[in-house]
């Protein structure tokens, strides 16, 4: 997998690309910040990610869903995003699930 280069979605939210813009990584700085829970939290309870992106020539949409097990239940976070899409990219309408954190 080739890197190719990031989109900054928010001051907060990264997406890595590769040379045929598909998403490679999703990067959240300051994540214990963004979602409101502690940095070990995250690492231990997070179940599942789930992310939708689509593009168009002007605008780039980034809806995620974070699902944590805290205290016996399930909370989720969600970061709905959209930001202009001024490289001109069209990056594949793209659907990321993950089953759980990889630890």
């Amino acid at each position: 997998m080739n890197y190719k280069e990031s989109i900054e979605i928010t001051d907060d939210t990264i997406l890595d690309l590769d040379v045929d813009n598909k998403v490679v990584a999703l990067e959240i700085l300051d994540a214990s910040e963004v979602f409101g829970i502690d940095k070990k939290s995250i690492e231990q309870f997070l179940e599942r990610i789930e992310v939708d992106i689509i593009t168009t020539d002007e605008l780039i949409s980034f809806n995620a869903s974070f699902t944590f097990s805290l205290n016996d239940k399930y909370v989720s976070k969600v970061l709905d995003e959209t930001t202009e899409n001024d490289m001109g990219l069209l990056i594949p309408k793209t659907h990321l699930t993950t089953p759980a954190y990889a630890k």
